[in-house]
């Protein structure tokens, strides 16, 4: 079946450019996990340090152009201002021309063309041209350098402690001293005393100070019986049970939340279905009453002139275990926001409750202390887009434990199927029998070249078999004396290099080396 012409116009844009930075020796991979990028062109190493871009191309049939430009979609152009890697559209004329421009230093200077739906315009500089190398270096090596200085701020070292923002925000509603002091006919006494735990008397404070809907253990429950009902209800006395409180009433709504010190078109932001409680000192809102995969608990009492906001945001880990985790789709946008939260260092909260959005101007100066749940986060999404463009159905359980090497496997996977190209270590290999011009080569220096398939695993089950491809750079062949086979083994300065690539061959696999 032939290729529509809009489809055959793409492709060929997409060869042209990939044509251009092979040239260049550079390695040029496809983005299997987000359809929103079409190329993950990785650099020179020595000049780069591994930092990589991604490439949206867009292909025309017309000729070179005195004012090129494309459309673009506005969702695609607000998500390429928000990625953490640099996003560059390039525009492939007819003959081969290729304009360039960065996106996200085009969006900082066009934010109103990123609001609202459809598509939008880019406009390119015809000057600017990948015919001209040392101009989109030296722009690109601006562009990255700053990359450099910035670890990744999502990694399992973090220690976890408690986060409390403090802020302004919507005001509590006025509040009776107690739950039992509303009038009511007939009116029962009850009276308990709860298990002195701290996770009890947290979740008895949660319901009593802000209304959110909990269970806590109780013991000495007593109920006195209304008055007029002596024979009809005894008082009771039990020893030890679980009591529910839960308000009759809630305010349904959304909490946003969003990357950066202050709204804008180029913050990332999650919106969040939730519930509105009062209680005797303040307002509880909380997703927990919805479908979602995270828990997000706010607490909001005034102090003062002041309102003092404390956040909590869990993986709602029971909600996931037991089902495939490429059905969770919710999961999906999740890694982009956490890694953008954990990059600008700072995230705004808004409520709207009623119908009124209003912003909770918080102070926070650093998110550190909640990095570690970022991380999770961040792990679980990008494990989950890993799972879906593998077809597994990798399930996670309750009794599952992940290790820092599961932690790091999840974002090589991420990065092997977005196109990255990535440095390995690799330990000594037999080789099975090879041809005899293969053998001829044992005892010449050289690069070396496989293809296998890497078996990725984390909780030590089989997530899925991703192919790849390894170049292997200062290796050294060895005969294994009394056999056909060769040992490859890592000669000084080695280095090795492994790549995403579609190919069938299924005849070894490659493990990670694990502690025992």
């Amino acid at each position: 079946m032939n290729l529509p012409k809009s489809q055959k116009i793409g492709r060929l844009a997409e060869l042209a450019v990939d044509d251009v930075f092979t040239s260049w020796g550079w390695n040029v991979g496809q983005d299997h996990i987000d359809i929103g990028y079409d190329l993950c062109v990785t650099p020179d190493y020595n000049a780069y340090q591994g930092v990589r871009f991604l490439v949206q191309v867009k292909g025309t049939a017309s000729f070179a152009e005195k004012s090129p430009s494309a459309p673009v979609f506005r969702s695609r152009l607000r998500q390429y201002a928000t990625d953490v890697l640099p996003v560059f559209i390039l525009r492939v004329a007819a003959d081969s021309t290729i304009y360039w421009i960065h996106a996200q230093a085009w969006a900082a200077n066009n934010q109103e063309a990123l609001k609202g739906k459809g598509k939008g315009r880019v406009n390119f500089d015809p000057s600017q041209t990948l015919a001209d190398r040392a101009t989109f270096e030296k722009y690109l090596k601006a562009v990255c350098e700053p990359l450099l200085l910035t670890k990744d701020r999502l990694s399992i070292d973090q220690s976890e402690r408690p986060f409390t923002p403090m802020g302004s925000g919507r005001p509590a509603r006025k509040q009776p001293e107690s739950p039992a002091t509303r009038n009511q006919a007939p009116e029962a006494r009850l009276s308990f005393r709860p298990v002195r735990t701290p996770e009890n008397i947290a979740r008895l404070r949660d319901a009593f100070d802000y209304g959110l809907p909990r269970s806590f253990d109780v013991d000495s429950f007593n109920i006195d019986p209304p008055v007029g009902f002596p024979e009809l209800l005894k008082p009771l006395d039990l020893s030890r049970g679980k009591l529910t409180m839960k308000r009759l009433e809630s305010q349904p709504g959304h909490v946003f939340i969003c990357s950066g010190r202050e709204y804008s078109v180029l913050s990332q932001e999650l919106k969040v279905p939730a519930d509105l409680f009062t209680g005797a000192r303040g307002i509880g809102i909380s997703n927990e009453l919805h479908s979602s995969p995270l828990d997000v608990t706010l607490r909001i009492t005034q102090e003062g002139d002041r309102f003092k906001a404390d956040l909590n945001l869990a993986i709602r880990a029971k909600a996931i275990y037991g089902k495939p985790l490429h059905h969770f789709y919710d999961l999906a946008p999740l890694a982009n926001w956490a890694e953008h939260v954990a990059a600008e260092d700072a995230m705004v909260l808004s409520l709207d409750f009623g119908g009124v959005r209003e912003e909770l101007k918080t102070s926070i100066d650093s998110l550190s202390n909640l990095l570690p749940v970022f991380q999770r986060i961040r792990s679980l999404s990008r494990l989950h887009m890993v799972a879906r463009a593998l077809k597994s159905d990798f399930t996670l359980r309750d009794a599952d434990v992940f290790s820092v090497e599961d932690f790091q496997d999840i974002d090589f996977a991420y990065e092997l199927l977005r196109g990255a190209r990535r440095s390995v270590s690799l330990g000594p290999m037999e080789v099975d029998p090879i041809s005899r011009e293969a053998r001829d080569l044992v005892k010449s220096p050289g690069a070396l070249y496989c293809r296998t398939q890497w078996l990725f695993e984390v909780a030590a089950r089989s997530v899925g078999e991703i192919p790849v491809e390894i170049d292997m750079s200062g290796y050294v062949m060895e005969e294994i004396p009394g056999t056909n086979k060769v040992l490859i083994s890592k000669g000084e300065d080695a280095q090795a290099w492994v790549m995403h690539e579609k190919h069938t061959d299924a005849s070894s696999r490659i493990v990670r080396n694990r502690p025992s």
